[in-house]
């Protein structure tokens, strides 16, 4: 958490709220899963008797280009599915 009177640019710094370039950790689970070859959508893990997504039931996670290159970070966001080069 942050201090009483930190300053917004200290505490975005040290991670305490995103101010730029934000994704979900849904987003970024399917990207990982993306860039190790499966499909997101398709892949179920069986948990209380129901087949249940790593991503969730929605349909609304992106792609995240960048994350791994190293070169800018989240620049950005395509829909699943599509090319990430």
């Amino acid at each position: 958490m942050r201090e009483k009177g930190a300053a917004p640019e200290l505490a975005a710094e040290l991670g305490d709220f995103v101010t730029e370039k934000k994704a979900s950790v849904r987003d970024l689970q399917s990207t990982i899963l993306h860039l190790t070859g499966l499909d997101a959508r398709q892949l179920k893990v069986p948990y209380q008797g129901l087949d249940q997504r790593l991503i969730g039931p929605a349909d609304e996670d992106h792609l995240l280009e960048g994350v791994l290159a190293g070169g800018g970070g989240l620049l950005n966001h395509s829909r699943m599915g599509a090319e990430i080069t």
